[in-house]
This record gives structure tokens, sequence and C-alpha cells, in this order.
């Protein structure tokens, strides 16, 4: 990279190249990390207490009471079960894909967009 001089008209080359373990040393391991931050009190790689309760608050009743396994055809967005968990909520709008497209046009039942 060409960088001009401080207060002149020349320029001059700089060498950006980097190679991290040359330079800064070996990057910690991911634990390495969490237990550092941890001993230092930085907190922003850890789920507050508060949102580990309301997973298992979301979570406990499916894992004690399964709901039956769906199928589906692989390369779709899941079965039309699926939608009745946002009944009430906002559409799920599905992501164009050029392959879905070529497939035909079927829209899912009772779902406007809905590809399936």
């Amino acid at each position: 990279m060409l960088r001009p001089r401080p207060g002149a008209e020349a320029t001059r080359t700089v060498d950006l190249s980097l190679i991290f373990p040359e330079e800064l040393g070996e990057a910690p391991e991911p634990c390495e990390r969490l237990l550092g931050d941890a001993l230092q009190g930085n907190s922003g790689h850890f789920t507050r207490e508060d949102g580990v309760e309301e997973t298992w608050r979301i979570v406990q009743p499916l894992l004690d009471a399964p709901p039956p396994v769906e199928p589906y055809k692989p390369g779709t967005w899941g079965p039309a079960g699926a939608d009745k968990l946002l009944a009430g909520h906002p559409r799920w709008r599905d992501p164009w894909l050029h392959s879905h497209a070529t497939q035909g046009s079927g829209v899912r039942a009772g779902v406007p967009g809905r590809r399936g």
C-alpha cells in the first residue's frame, strides 16, 4: 500500500501483512477466553440468570411432553404444522431462492406466499 509521508508530497510503501501468531502470539482457545473474561468480571459472553430461567420456562414443557414429529420434504421450509407456532404473530417470510422459484408455484394452504 502506498501512503503519503506526513507533511510531504512523496509516498512510501507500507507493508500491511500481518501474521497473527508472529505479531500477537497465539490466540487463546475459546475456553481460555471465557475463563479469562469470567476472572476479569466481563459478563458479555455469558447469559444472565433471568435469560436462562426464561429459556427453561419455554423449553421444559416440550421436554416433558414432546409434540409428535411432523415429517416434511427435504429442501422445503418445514411442515405445515410449523405455521401454527406463529399464530397471532407476524407472518414468517421465506427468503427468495432461485431453486424454489423453478420448483413450482404451490402456495401452502392458509399462508399466502408460503411454499412447501
